[in-house]
């Protein structure tokens, strides 16, 4: 009995301690087990964090991306509006100088005569026009608004064979200007006026036109700051009988000077030095026939 008794407590003994042997090693499973799955969720949630912070800085950075890029487009659309404004000032604004010059260019080859049935006009070429207007009336008679004739820039000279849609009155005088232009945006930027010509109808019994224009007071001059020279001039009829029109049209020569800032030229003719360089001064007869004087200024 005794020794039943012996090895029933020492069965309880084992049994008890497979017992807490067997608790020690679920709990520390148990344990490990927490830990990791801990260490799980935490490596996932630092993932997890990692890549929200990953999203979130490209996120930022796209939108930092995506501000500059605007910016950059914005001050590009800006640049470019600033520079088509500029650009289009340059082409609408034109300077009295700018205008004043042009204007002697397409005056220098100003011409006009009556051949025929028909009116030949001619002017000289300005670079910066695209086209010219040519208008033409009867003396006395004001402007029509709209022109006779409209020429490419290439295109220097016209024969027009109407006036207010009829035909010319070979008896009558006429009168004659060219306008050279650009267009921009649908509107007339005025960059360069003739003088107004006028021109006698070959079959006037009373008056007739210059066929040549001399000057007799010389065609090279040399000058020093403000000194002065007279210009004479001589004109050669086409009929020698007849007359030519008179002041009440225009007067009977005109002048301009190529460059003002070296000399001036009044309307009775007096050159005047004014400053160092050379310049050319025009003649103009009143149909626009013209010649050139050289001016030199020391």
């Amino acid at each position: 009995a005794e020794a039943e008794r012996k090895a029933a407590e020492e069965k309880a003994e084992a049994e008890r301690k497979a017992a807490e042997e067997k608790a020690a090693a679920e709990k520390k499973a148990a344990e490990e087990a927490a830990a990791k799955k801990a260490a799980e969720e935490k490596a996932a949630a630092e993932k997890k964090a990692a890549e929200e912070a990953a999203a979130k800085k490209a996120a930022e950075e796209k939108a930092a991306a995506e501000k500059k890029a605007a910016e950059e487009k914005a001050a590009a659309e800006k640049a470019a509006a600033e520079k088509a404004a500029a650009e289009e000032l340059a082409l609408t604004t034109v300077t009295p100088e700018e205008l004043e010059h042009n204007s002697v260019l397409l005056n220098a080859g100003l011409k006009a005569d009556q051949k025929a049935s028909k009116m030949n006009i001619a002017w000289g070429k300005v670079d910066s026009c695209e086209n010219y207007d040519v208008y033409i009336q009867y003396c006395g008679k004001a402007f029509s608004e709209v022109p006779d004739a409209t020429l490419n820039t290439d295109v220097t000279s016209v024969s027009i064979s109407k006036v207010a849609g009829k035909k010319l009155k070979l008896k009558k005088n006429y009168k004659i200007y060219v306008v050279g232009y650009r267009t921009v945006k649908g509107k007339k930027i005025i960059l360069a006026k003739s003088l107004t010509a006028h021109v006698v109808g070959r079959k006037n019994a009373k008056y007739t036109n210059a066929k040549k224009l001399k000057i007799l007071s010389g065609t090279k001059l040399e000058l020093k700051a403000k000194q002065v020279s007279f210009v004479k001039a001589k004109t050669t009829r086409v009929a020698k009988k007849k007359k030519l029109l008179t002041n009440a049209h225009a007067e009977e020569f005109r002048y301009a000077s190529s460059d003002r800032k070296v000399a001036t030229v009044s309307k009775t003719g007096v050159i005047k030095a004014v400053g160092s360089g050379s310049c050319t001064v025009y003649v103009y007869a009143r149909n626009g026939y013209a010649k050139k004087i050289s001016v030199t200024v020391k």
